[in-house]
């Protein structure tokens, strides 16, 4: 479950904010023995959708978009001797998305993140990806992209584009598709090669 975020400086901080959270009836302390710890990676955070065509063996990539996470979003948007005042438990529940760009000289190692995600998958999992994944990850100030999760389905972010389409599944098309037409399509092409069984599990 993607709740109860928190962001500690160390193991004392990381139990100070947990009893917190505990006593607010936002986590349960027994819990923290399953609980992931990740490093924090500041910088820019993006969420790059694409496709696997398993028909024509190529990565497309759709879109991107970025979260909008309650309350950090209202948090960031206070001047910091408010957020100092106000000393506010952040919750980081995501509740929606926002279309975004990514500078064009990044989009070389947005393709090699696809390209290496897919191949690992094929490698690991067979039958590999088909079809829709989004990869999340930051920008750093370095300019490296450091991806911290994976979504192997539609992600979230794809429903900003359900009317217009992705901004770049047009380069492909020639006419904006959204997720949901470039599932379909693949089906249809997939039905009329007799491959139906490339693109269904």
């Amino acid at each position: 479950m993607e709740r109860g975020f928190f962001v500690a400086r160390d193991r004392d901080d990381l139990y100070k904010k947990a009893r917190r959270l505990a006593e607010a009836g936002l986590i349960k302390l027994e819990d923290l023995e399953n609980t992931s710890i990740e490093e924090l990676v500041l910088g820019a955070h993006f969420n790059a959708n694409y496709f696997y065509s398993a028909v024509r063996r190529r990565l497309e990539l759709h879109s991107f978009d970025r979260r909008i996470q309650s309350n950090l979003d209202g948090v960031y948007r206070l001047p910091a001797r408010d957020q100092l005042d106000l000393d506010p438990d952040v919750r980081y529940i995501e509740v929606g998305h926002e279309p975004a760009t990514l500078r064009e000289s990044l989009l070389e190692k947005v393709f090699d993140l696809g390209h290496r995600f897919v191949d690992a998958a094929a490698r690991l999992v067979k039958p590999g990806v088909i079809g829709p994944f989004t990869l999340q990850f930051i920008v750093t100030p370095e300019l490296d992209l450091v991806v911290y999760d994976v979504a192997p389905r539609i992600g979230g972010g794809t429903n900003a584009y359900m009317g217009i389409g992705g901004q770049y599944a047009k380069l492909y098309w020639g006419r904006p598709i959204s997720m949901g037409r470039r599932i379909a399509m693949e089906i249809r092409e997939a039905v009329r090669q007799g491959r139906l069984e490339e693109v269904t599990t």
